[in-house]
């Protein structure tokens, strides 16, 4: 169907997803997500005038050759250009998120300063932040925020029986995993009380018991508090997700074996 200027494509639930193609350019637009185009002109196939907001998680394929006078908004910057294969990611009272898998993205600040992103590099919009960081796959948020202000420790528990990871701070929250005495982790965040810490596990946020984490202690970083009742962490899901796909999504969220929780099968009714 045509889509025009004031138009919307929002994905509501933790399963929906939606693909929009716009003169060259192709947004993967991921659960909870929403494009709303605020002004667009094509003026050839792969050329055009874009201005858009964008919400919640979106994975952008642009054509190389592609030429367009471009502008997706965020509270804290805007895309002026987008790279080959990027990411953007945005959640209500956090930074926004810019990653680049391949090409060369650029963003205006607020301040009217311009950052260039290289493939391999994102970009945390914290106040502090005034370049790029470059960092290793997966390219995605979570990630990226833990090699910016992780503090690196080391689980280590009695008898190696390993710590769990849980989906928020208390014995009562989803079990997501077990890792291993000897497993790395960033600490992003500890509780009021401090017996729970914020860990980055896998393309989102969970939480293990701050007691059996061994904290380098050459980390200076302070990690920010958090209440005792904090609610549970959002988990980004893809279901079914095909070829197509999966071509865009690997490089932000690892492959299917690596990321169970992003990836997830659903029975299809006939």
């Amino acid at each position: 169907m045509p889509f025009s200027s004031g138009d919307a494509v929002r994905t509501r639930d933790d399963s929906g997803r939606a693909w929009l193609t716009l003169a060259g350019l192709r947004w993967l637009i991921l659960p909870n997500s929403e494009i709303t185009l605020d002004r667009y002109m094509a003026l050839t196939v792969d050329e055009a005038f874009i201005e858009a907001h964008i919400t919640g998680v979106v994975v952008t394929a642009a054509s190389p050759g592609g030429a367009w006078s471009y502008r997706v908004h965020t509270p804290h910057f805007t895309v002026t250009k987008p790279g080959t294969l990027s990411a953007l990611w945005t959640s209500p009272g956090w930074p926004e998120s810019y990653i680049v898998a391949e090409g060369t993205a650029s963003l205006t600040l607020a301040d009217d300063s311009t950052i260039k992103i290289k493939a391999g590099e994102g970009f945390y919009a914290e106040a502090d932040q005034t370049a790029a960081l470059p960092f290793d796959t997966p390219y995605n948020a979570a990630h990226l925020q833990s090699v910016m202000y992780g503090c690196p420790s080391v689980v280590t528990t009695r008898g190696n029986i390993g710590l769990i990871v849980r989906r928020g701070p208390a014995t009562a929250f989803q079990n997501l995993d077990i890792l291993l005495n000897g497993s790395k982790v960033g600490i992003l965040g500890q509780t009021e009380s401090s017996g729970w810490s914020r860990i980055q596990y896998l393309s989102g946020f969970g939480w293990m018991y701050t007691g059996a984490l061994k904290q380098d202690q050459t980390c200076t970083r302070t990690p920010p508090v958090f209440s005792d009742k904090t609610p549970k962490e959002s988990i980004i899901t893809s279901f079914n997700t095909d070829d197509s796909e999966l071509a865009l999504l690997q490089p932000f969220f690892g492959g299917r074996t690596e990321n169970y929780l992003f990836y997830r099968t659903r029975k299809t009714q006939r």
